[in-house]
């Protein structure tokens, strides 16, 4: 009796689970919500300009045993007011999956000019007959005002090139830290520059106040250049390499609850980049552990509202490691120490062209080449 009840469940599971499936974003950080750098509310909510392609990629599994033919549809929204949505458009596609297969799909919409701060909606359903298998909803997108809506996403990581970077990085704009001051070129719609760009003076205890942006290098060596391939080449023209990386401040703070008793914190290390063209565009941050002392940093992008829009741990860059985004817009790079006992440092950053592939939206003179 137990037998046939224990089978009579099993029955039942797999036929609930023939008729599922599961859908999901790949472009969209696992974890949904995620506290900002700049202490708003924790969120992620991508930035789109308005009158641009956006491209949802929408991956599609089936774990079940049995083949599924269903449609995919998508329906797109978009709000002035909160209770009042307005239908852009619907797309269905058909499809058929396998058991245990996974299909991903890609709906692209064309945005209709639209207000400042306009919400965008895009609901997906999966549907069997009349049957809703699934759904994602709450896709929400601010639309700012203009062309500036800013998206990023972690392109890969590069250990070859070293510091012989010239012809390879920097065709849109670079900055590299001398003992004096920068090595620096960028086109009229680039901009990089250290901090966020909102900083106001930081009061420490003992009254060396600072701004972040004014810490500007970091020597890994008293020799003011060296022959090792790993460090960049900027110095004298960009002939000569000079040990040195744009680090973090560090400032005294009060020891809680001990009185006349301070100690070191460590500030984040912040770089603002800013794009006007709306093109997409390839940020890379070259790291070198010169002393080979095994650090490791988490390295954020988010929007200038602060929303998070993608993170990257780097390590084991002993031999100099360029770490690459692409973005559109105007974003913010946080680089923070795994280890709080370790220096934060940056030793270049550089800006080239690059495709809007794996980005939610694309400008439409990228997406349409």
């Amino acid at each position: 009796m137990f037998a046939l009840a224990l089978l009579l469940f099993w029955i039942g599971a797999e036929g609930a689970r023939a008729n599922t499936v599961e859908l999901s974003v790949p472009t969209y950080p696992t974890e949904a919500l995620k506290p900002n750098a700049f202490s708003e509310s924790p969120r992620w909510m991508p930035t789109l300009p308005a009158a641009t392609l956006v491209h949802l990629p929408v991956a599609v599994t089936n774990p079940s045993n049995r083949t599924l033919t269903l449609f995919v549809r998508s329906a797109p929204l978009y709000f002035l007011t909160k209770n009042a949505p307005h239908k852009i458009a619907v797309a269905t596609k058909p499809l058929l999956l396998k058991p245990h297969a996974q299909r991903t799909l890609t709906f692209t919409l064309r945005l209709p000019p639209m207000p400042y701060n306009a919400l965008l909606q895009w609901n997906v359903l999966a549907l069997q007959g009349q049957q809703r298998l699934a759904s994602l909803q709450r896709l929400y997108v601010i639309v700012p005002e203009g062309t500036e809506g800013a998206q990023a996403v972690y392109e890969g990581r590069d250990d070859t090139t070293q510091g012989n970077w010239l012809g390879h990085y920097g065709k849109q704009g670079f900055l590299i830290p001398l003992r004096d001051g920068t090595a620096s070129f960028f086109l009229p719609t680039v901009t990089v520059q250290r901090g966020t760009g909102f900083e106001r003076w930081r009061p420490s205890a003992v009254g060396n106040d600072v701004l972040e942006s004014e810490f500007v290098n970091f020597a890994f060596v008293k020799q003011p250049t060296v022959e090792d391939k790993r460090v960049l080449l900027g110095a004298n023209g960009l002939t000569e390499r000079a040990p040195v990386a744009f680090a973090a401040a560090k400032v005294l703070v009060p020891v809680p609850h001990q009185l006349n008793v301070y100690r070191y914190k460590m500030l984040p290390l912040f770089l603002r980049v800013n794009t006007t063209d709306a093109q997409a565009h390839r940020l890379s941050l070259y790291f070198l552990d010169y002393a080979r002392l095994g650090w490791s940093y988490e390295v954020d992008i988010y929007d200038i509202q602060g929303h998070p829009l993608a993170s990257q741990v780097v390590d084991n860059f002993g031999n100099g490691a360029y770490l690459r985004f692409r973005f559109t817009g105007s974003v913010i790079v946080q680089i923070r120490a795994i280890h709080s006992k370790d220096p934060i440092t940056v030793c270049g950053v550089f800006i080239d062209p690059a495709s809007g592939k794996g980005l939610l939206w694309q400008p439409a003179s990228t997406a349409e080449r």
